[in-house]
């Protein structure tokens, strides 16, 4: 018996497994569209992402080995995930087309470019030091943090640097959410959630830029690991069903949901908000870790009205988080 033959039975088990394992992989794809009640599947449509790439590199491994069932197999899985993620590297299409014509032939007033930036602190991470290095270097005009808990919110406002350029904030411990502005706060409010909810749903802000009034809401609904955390997801999407949405909106904030997830395209259908990071590619916050690479793009902003958005960068530097920041550009 030659070498080769005597490696061919092993190699059929291989190839056989990694058949079994495309063929759970399009089983899994296809619980992440049932879009039902059930935390564990909302849980996997977030991970629709890393079925992507296993579908993928199989599908490799199956073309060169020329297992062509099993290669067909890995396309439909590629087929069934890689549609959720096209938004991400496409400009979001104007969906209301009457209004874009009407607009078209009014001209508008000149819009002035702002900056703000979008992080999730950890709310462990006592030190504004680092946090103030990076506002220093970035200059942003608003700061929407989450995970902020009152000593954080302390060394936050003891900090000169940070205290002279943001002499305007606005708290909410529920909610753990922090707004550093350079233009006054007009308006402050907080949203309490349900009985079920442990946390505020929505620190709500407004200020005034240009004679025009922009809202600014901050939020951190809970991740969607176990039933209860997704009854409070379904509060928080439930919340935005009753609410009216300010004309000029900007809302941002840890949503811990990725961009391919049932319950953010059920937001976007509740609110019809754009999403800022659509057409700016793959960009995950989290995790940051340095034996863990980010993979959930999960930190997001959604805006309407005058609000353009000019850029959306992830920063390659967490800052002692477990998320990585967002510097976000937009006309207003």
């Amino acid at each position: 018996m030659n070498q080769k033959s005597k490696f061919k039975p092993f190699m059929t088990i291989i190839w056989q497994m990694a058949g079994s394992v495309v063929f759970l992989l399009i089983l899994l794809s296809g619980l992440t569209f049932l879009n039902t009640s059930i935390w564990s599947i909302e849980f996997l449509s977030n991970c629709r992402h890393l079925i992507l790439a296993a579908g993928f590199l199989l599908s490799v491994l199956f073309l060169l080995g020329r297992r062509w069932l099993f290669l067909i197999m890995g396309i439909i899985c590629i087929v069934l995930n890689a549609p959720p993620m096209m938004p991400l590297f496409s400009t979001p299409a104007i969906m209301n087309s009457d209004k874009a014509a009407v607009q078209s032939e009014v001209p508008t007033p000149r819009k002035k470019l702002y900056k703000m930036v979008i992080f999730n602190t950890y709310m462990f991470n006592y030190s504004a030091t680092e946090l103030a290095n990076f506002l220093e270097a970035v200059h942003p005009d608003f700061v929407c943090l989450s995970e902020v808990v009152t000593p954080t919110f302390q060394t936050l406002q003891k900090n000169k640097a940070i205290a002279s350029k943001y002499p305007y904030n606005a708290f909410d411990y529920n909610t753990q959410s922090l707004l550093l502005s350079k233009y006054p706060i007009n308006s402050i409010k907080k949203i309490e959630g349900t009985a079920q909810y442990l946390r505020s749903v929505m620190l709500q802000t407004q200020v005034t830029l240009g004679n025009k009034p922009l809202a600014i809401w901050l939020t951190h609904p809970p991740h969607p690991t176990s039933p209860l955390n997704y009854q409070k997801k379904l509060d928080f999407l439930n919340f935005f069903k009753s609410e009216r949405l300010p004309e000029h909106l900007i809302v941002a904030g840890d949503f811990n949901m990725s961009p391919w997830s049932n319950q953010f395209q059920n937001f976007l259908d509740i609110t019809q908000l754009q999403c800022a990071s659509f057409g700016f590619g793959f960009q995950p916050t989290w995790p940051s870790s340095q034996k863990i690479i980010p993979l959930f793009p999960i930190d997001h902003a959604f805006y309407q009205g005058d609000v353009e958005v000019n850029s959306w960068k992830v920063v390659d530097q967490s800052f002692g988080s477990d998320h990585l920041p967002v510097v976000m550009d937009f006309l207003f």
